[in-house]
């Protein structure tokens, strides 16, 4: 065999893995972010109710208030039990919410399926079981003022459609309680995007400082029966200090904590992957856990804020839920793209190739002949 025809093998060897990135040996083990164990500093009681901490004593009988639901809604059992489901669609997914928890119920890509044959189901990223909370639920731990993950919230629209023309469109949930504290979750929506906006306000309604600390989790049903491939990973991920980690469904357990510094964390799958940016990695820790359902939990936990009587506090993050496009995660501009593994010794041979294969594929839209293409240019 000439030197030629063993250079175009191994370039060719390269470029698959490139593009078919699984290919690869699992994600390899690396030296842990620093670590702390959870430390419980409150007493949470069942999920129904709402602890305020930090109220005058002459309030504290009582501290375990049952959540009354908003009283536009009362007297509308069903309606108060299930919430409504709100339906966001553009021409990359179509999504559907539900005013339980101002929760994400569905996020099916339009453009991928779950398998090759053409009737087959589309990607959809949410998975769990009747009775787990949804992704995207908000809760306040170790704050002044907990919610429940399921309260129900106000919907200002009933659906939201972005499939005519390039535009940004918002959906704004609403919760109170009593003259407390009052809470919108605001999500921006693009017509072009797979990514998309959330912006939390926390309205202090009360005349006492609030101290609030806001977990926006991803909840996500781990089948240890399912079927594994030891090409890829399928789990929690995070990118902290500049360091990518994957977490093993099967070992996780009670509650910890990694960070702070965090860059983003999220559930990935083989070709796909369900992000939580956010805006204040300084001050934002990775919360990661699996509850005796197999209810894995991935949350962004803080910033903290001292919230002033009649004030307001503000958690922003960036949501992705979409495709392992290279392109495309990068343009995020917060180290998405390293949910990519590439090889770590072949990657600056993998990376010219993979955007030599997606320029042809320009030209000729099968990633088969592409290959063959660039195999024999390279040759």
């Amino acid at each position: 065999m000439d030197k030629r025809t063993l250079l175009a093998i191994i370039l060719s060897l390269a470029l698959m893995m490139g593009y078919q990135y699984y290919i690869a040996e699992k994600y390899p083990e690396k030296s842990k972010v620093a670590q702390t164990e959870e430390v419980e500093t409150a007493t949470r009681g069942t999920d129904r109710g709402i602890i305020i901490e930090n109220a005058p004593a002459s309030s504290r009988q009582g501290v375990r208030e049952i959540i009354v639901q908003q009283e536009s809604l009362t007297g509308e059992v069903d309606y108060r039990e299930k919430g409504k489901d709100i339906t966001v669609e553009n021409p990359l997914y179509i999504a559907v919410f539900s005013s339980q928890g101002a929760s994400l119920k569905s996020f099916k890509l339009k453009n991928f399926r779950e398998a090759v044959e053409k009737d087959s189901e589309l990607v959809e990223f949410v998975n769990v079981k009747e009775g787990m909370f949804n992704p995207l639920v908000t809760t306040f731990p170790n704050s002044s003022i907990d919610l429940p993950a399921d309260v129900i919230y106000e919907a200002d629209a009933d659906s939201i459609d972005l499939t005519r023309g390039i535009d940004t469109k918002r959906l704004t949930f609403s919760w109170s309680y009593k003259d407390k504290i009052r809470i919108e979750k605001v999500f921006t929506f693009y017509s072009d995007k797979y990514a998309f906006e959330l912006e939390m306000k926390v309205h202090n309604l009360s005349d006492n400082t609030l101290n609030e600390n806001a977990l926006l989790s991803w909840n996500w049903y781990f089948d240890p029966d399912a079927d594994s491939d030891r090409y890829s990973h399928v789990g929690p991920v995070s990118y902290i200090k500049e360091d990518f980690e994957t977490e093993n469904p099967e070992k996780l357990g009670e509650k910890k904590y990694l960070g702070p510094d965090v860059s983003w964390v999220g559930l990935e799958r083989k070709y796909f992957i369900a992000s939580m940016i956010p805006e204040q990695p300084s001050l934002t820790s990775f919360v990661v856990s699996k509850d005796n359902r197999n209810l894995v939990s991935t949350g962004l936990e803080g910033p903290k804020n001292m919230i002033p009587p009649r004030q307001s506090a503000v958690f922003r993050y960036t949501l992705y839920l979409g495709p392992k496009d290279y392109a495309i995660l990068k343009a995020e501009g917060v180290g998405l793209e390293n949910s990519i593994n590439f090889g770590s010794w072949v990657k600056w041979l993998a990376l010219p190739l993979l955007y030599a294969l997606k320029f042809v594929y320009q030209y000729v839209h099968n990633y088969g002949v592409a290959i063959i293409i660039l195999t024999i240019f390279v040759k």
